[in-house]
């Protein structure tokens, strides 16, 4: 009997530990906050509109707290709106660095140069595009373009390169190009398919802040990737590169009339967001 109101006690003390975890958040806003991690990069007013809504006494945990602050920024950076109201920016890009996260370390510093910008506190402002500068020289896998525009470095667009394995089937490739990439491929007859290492362009875009965009075009952000390839593969060995990018006309256009071609389409991971339709379509170049 002893045993029995023991088991009993330790049930009714788990449903009361799973009422309060599950009470903790019963308006859903960890939820709306992880969703707009997907949307900041092409969606940013959306991304706003649930941060706006998500309630500022949630019971965050520290880490979702520096989420939060972290994503409002952004989401009103990529707008273009100020960074001024933002007081506890400073605290979160400080508290990512303390971490290592290197995913967020370049944002960082961009973040924190507009956050001054805006606070009118040039000399800091200058200090975390150097320090920015001098991180992305050092990291060499993702690669800010900086112009010097109105007296001050601004970066104008962005591009990371990423080396990955695809596989490429030669129905899909024309004559001439199927013996350029047959000379770095392993040809399988079997499925009648090249496999190949390759350097996937991704994250490919224009700095949309108070018009910093008009000063450079799509064209040339992606000829600076392409030759950016290039360089590497002349150490490393290799002629071929690809991207990724969703089925819209407009797209498959701008990366056709750069010399890439459809070869594939790759399903999206359950992780990939915030993007039109259920897959990617998979474009190739051969860089000569």
């Amino acid at each position: 009997m002893e045993k029995m109101r023991n088991i009993l006690y330790i049930c009714i003390m788990l449903l009361g530990i799973m009422c309060f975890v599950g009470c903790n958040d019963c308006h859903g806003n960890k939820k709306l906050l992880a969703q707009t991690d997907s949307l900041l990069q092409g969606r940013p007013d959306s991304a706003l509109k649930l941060l706006n809504s998500i309630e500022k006494d949630v019971g965050f945990s520290e880490a979702e707290w520096m989420q939060f602050v972290w994503n409002c920024a952004q989401a009103r950076y990529r707008m273009g709106m100020s960074l001024a109201e933002d007081s506890l920016l400073p605290e979160a890009i400080h508290y990512y660095r303390e971490r290592k996260d290197s995913s967020r370390m370049l944002d960082g510093y961009l973040l924190e140069a507009s956050y001054y910008k805006w606070m009118k506190q040039e000399e800091r402002m200058d200090e975390a595009i150097e320090n920015g500068l001098d991180y992305a020289i050092a990291r060499k896998d993702t690669f800010w373009l900086l112009l010097f525009y109105r007296g001050k470095a601004e970066i104008a667009g962005y591009f990371t390169l990423a080396n990955k394995y695809i596989t490429v089937k030669k129905n899909r490739l024309s004559g001439s190009l199927a013996k350029r990439i047959a000379k770095s491929a392993v040809y399988d007859p079997t499925i009648r398919s090249y496999t190949l290492s390759a350097p996937l362009i991704a994250q490919l875009g224009k700095n949309y802040t108070n018009g910093l965009n008009c000063l450079m075009t799509g064209d040339e952000l992606l000829k600076l990737a392409c030759d950016k390839v290039s360089k590497i593969q002349l150490e490393l060995g290799g002629r071929v590169t690809y991207v990724e990018c969703e089925d819209k006309p407009k797209l498959i256009e701008f990366y056709s009339s750069n010399g890439f071609c459809e070869f594939d389409r790759r399903t999206l991971d359950r992780d990939e967001t915030g993007l039109a339709g259920e897959y990617l379509v998979q474009m190739v170049k051969y860089i000569h």
